[in-house]
């Protein structure tokens, strides 16, 4: 089951708290964002102070318990995920934004300490491919993605401590180039043969020459590293915080590894001159090793990719 427990309740309060919505949604298990109601991931236009409140108000309290969420997938554009509600709370949950951008609005969070938001589950990129009989170039790395952007607007206060870790990928290694194949040894002239009655019946043979050496293949682009996420933490009409409550770690990821150049195959030697015999020594002048073949072309080195830059976490008041 993709929920494998999904409790929705609401506690019928007295007449004090009449404008608050006291609804609690419990979600657990393997979940996608879509199982989230919609009334809390609906995009947020801040206007109002008063509006924002009656928007959180109307969510209820949302708890996330023993919940590994993906908010969509690693892509070169990021999508925005939003939660708008009254309380936040992840209890022995992970939240991977892989990268996209998240936005919370809440009057209170509350992390546990087994809880966390993070940027990827994967922070290793794919690789380039070595060269090979089909293709003696190596390929290129992919780059890493960057860390993302999450956004908190507090109303109240953040009631926990919060772990995040908006690290940016590595960039994948370069392929290798596939070396280049040695020539083939020209094959040997044949040797003199004495003729009749002192003459010279056949000089001796020249070798053939040596086959060229083939190019050693190109090395692949090595990627770049994505940038480290950034964290704004935006307390609505109030000063923020001076308590110490992230725990963040946003990482530049590094540049990946070169590849190796192939290199160039040595060209064939050329084969051997045949023998003389007595009666063809004025023939000697034939005689001769064939010429070596061409070397060939080392392989060229790929562009090395770049390491990201690091993120940032940025704690400041809101005016709403």
């Amino acid at each position: 089951m993709k929920i494998l427990t999904t409790f929705l309740f609401t506690v019928f309060a007295v007449a004090n708290f009449c404008c608050q919505n006291t609804e609690i949604l419990i979600l657990s298990g393997k979940i996608k964002f879509t199982d989230i109601p919609s009334k809390i991931t609906n995009a947020v236009t801040l206007s109002t102070l008063n509006e924002l409140n009656q928007r959180l108000n109307q969510s209820g309290t949302l708890i996330l318990r023993n919940v590994e969420l993906n908010l969509g997938d690693i892509r070169e554009k990021d999508t925005l995920f939003v939660f708008a509600i009254e309380k936040l709370k992840l209890e022995n949950t992970k939240i991977i934004t892989n990268g996209n951008s998240l936005e919370v609005y809440a009057n209170k969070i509350e992390f546990d300490n087994k809880s966390s938001i993070q940027s990827f589950n994967q922070y290793f990129v794919k690789n380039g491919l070595n060269g090979n009989e089909q293709n003696i170039n190596g390929t290129s790395g992919d780059n890493g993605d960057n860390g993302g952007l999450v956004k908190f607007f507090i109303l109240d206060k953040i009631e926990s401590s919060i772990i995040l870790n908006l690290n940016g990928q590595n960039g994948g290694n370069a392929g290798s180039g596939m070396p280049g194949k040695n020539g083939i040894k020209g094959s040997d002239g044949t040797n003199a043969r004495n003729g009749a009655l002192g003459s010279c019946g056949r000089g001796p043979g020249r070798g053939s020459d040596g086959t060229n050496g083939t190019n050693g293949g190109n090395a692949g682009n090595s990627g770049n590293g994505g940038n480290g996420g950034f964290l704004f933490v935006n307390y609505i009409n109030k000063n923020p915080s001076t308590e110490n409550l992230f725990n963040i770690t946003s990482e530049k990821g590094l540049a990946g590894e070169a590849g190796v150049i192939g290199i160039g195959g040595r060209g064939g030697d050329g084969g051997e001159g045949g023998s003389n015999a007595g009666n063809c020594s004025r023939l000697s002048a034939e005689r001769g090793r064939g010429k070596k073949g061409v070397d060939g072309a080392d392989g060229v080195k790929g562009i090395d990719g770049k390491s990201g830059e690091p993120g940032k976490l940025t704690v400041q008041k809101y005016t709403l």
